[in-house]
């Protein structure tokens, strides 16, 4: 594992951020990986539709495993569930998030729903308490499920929880990341308990 060194999620932070990582995925290619993941969704659709391709072209020169990013694996993983209409929950500024909606409905995934934490940094501080409580009330009746942003976000141990109650699945960033990257390396995980997780 490598991590790039990122303080806010400002826009200057997350390209600078970017710069470093040719040099990252270069070490990380050196321990013969099955699959590497850029696994931060903001910066994987900081300038819009497409720009996830353009990251995993980077990653590619430098290493000949499967790469992916945080922003590709979502929506891979929002088709895998056969989602159309989704709501979605975010604990960036509104900026960001308005960025975000952009590229899903670009990729034919309709936003019906969203909601803005409006945090560039301490997401990881956030109670997982109060992200089931938040996921409760943003999802609405139209979506077909809901998405919660960011792999600093500590969603997923109620991941269970919120799709039991909403009765819809509930995808989350870093669960995404670590589903795609499993398909990628091939591995069967032993825990299996989200709907998502259940179609490895």
């Amino acid at each position: 594992m490598a991590r790039l060194k990122l303080r806010a999620d400002t826009r200057e932070e997350l390209q600078e951020m970017l710069k470093d990582l040719p040099a990252q995925v270069d070490r990380l290619a050196d321990t013969d990986p099955s699959a590497i993941a850029f696994a931060c969704t903001a910066g994987s659709l900081l300038e819009g539709p497409g720009y996830d391709q353009k990251i995993m072209e980077t990653m590619a020169r430098f290493c000949n495993a499967p790469c992916t990013t945080t922003a590709t694996a979502v929506v891979a993983a929002i088709r895998e569930m056969g989602l159309k209409r989704i709501a979605l929950l975010a604990p960036y500024p509104e900026w960001l998030t308005e960025r975000e909606i952009e590229f899903l409905q670009a990729e034919g995934i309709e936003v019906v729903a969203h909601k803005s934490l409006g945090l560039e940094d301490s997401m990881n501080n956030v109670p997982p308490g109060e992200i089931y409580r938040l996921g409760r009330t943003v999802c609405h009746p139209l979506a077909d499920g809901l998405f919660i942003s960011c792999t600093d976000f500590p969603s997923m141990a109620v991941l269970p929880s919120l799709e039991r109650d909403l009765g819809k699945p509930v995808i989350s960033s870093t669960q995404a990341t670590l589903w795609m990257l499993f398909r990628m390396a091939r591995i069967r995980p032993e825990q299996k308990h989200t709907a998502l997780l259940a179609r490895l």
